[in-house]
């Protein structure tokens, strides 16, 4: 009832005007250039606001499955419960890293600068001759992957980002054994676990280009 009595007095002495003869409404859709609706802007316009993810097209011009593409996704996201994640919650954790046991735990850590996972890199892009994509120890996930995907010939960009999605894949996994099952393998082990996982890739794609020597 306050809140009425309130509307009332602010209105009270608003004074509308009669629309001029023969004037015609006009429907106005500021969402669009020319002032039009159509479909395609009034999908864009649930996206106000929110935030892109650069590397995100990376994710999809590739090969690999849709549960690599979804690591992927929570990886570019930050959503993969790492230490430094779960204390910032207030969760029980773990500090240190889990591969090496020197460094607190972080993604960026864990998947690129961490020793154990710089040896499978550095073997990895080796065997396809992409040295120069080595994850440099000050990199995130994010740039990382964009520069190296702008640093290879668009020909083997598909290539790239299927190993990327598997290696971070085959490290998070060789992570969460160590956490949850107190079990572990050399960097020499896990990277022949993702060159065979790799080359079933191949297999299954019927042997096109991406063979790892």
């Amino acid at each position: 009832m306050v809140e009425y009595l309130r509307l009332w007095s602010a209105v009270h002495d608003a004074a509308l005007q009669r629309p001029t003869p023969g004037a015609v409404d006009v429907f106005i859709w500021k969402w669009s250039s020319d002032g039009a609706f159509s479909s395609r802007s009034a999908y864009g316009m649930l996206f106000q606001g929110t935030t892109g993810l650069a590397a995100a097209p990376l994710i999809w011009d590739s090969f690999a499955p849709l549960k690599h593409r979804f690591h992927a996704w929570l990886a570019l996201r930050r959503r993969c419960w790492t230490a430094d994640r779960r204390i910032r919650r207030g969760l029980p954790s773990h500090v240190l890293c889990p591969l090496c046991g020197l460094t607190p735990e972080t993604l960026d850590h864990l998947s690129l600068h961490c020793p154990y996972a710089q040896e499978i890199w550095t073997s990895l892009v080796a065997r396809i001759g992409l040295l120069t994509v080595v994850p440099a120890l000050n990199s995130g996930i994010n740039d990382w992957w964009l520069l190296a995907a702008a640093r290879v010939p668009r020909t083997q960009r598909k290539q790239l980002n299927s190993l990327v999605m598997l290696a971070l894949r085959a490290l998070w996994l060789e992570r969460n054994d160590r956490v949850f099952q107190g079990k572990s393998l050399q960097a020499s082990a896990t990277l022949s676990k993702i060159l065979d996982e790799w080359g079933s890739w191949v297999a299954c794609r019927g042997g096109a280009s991406g063979d790892i020597d």
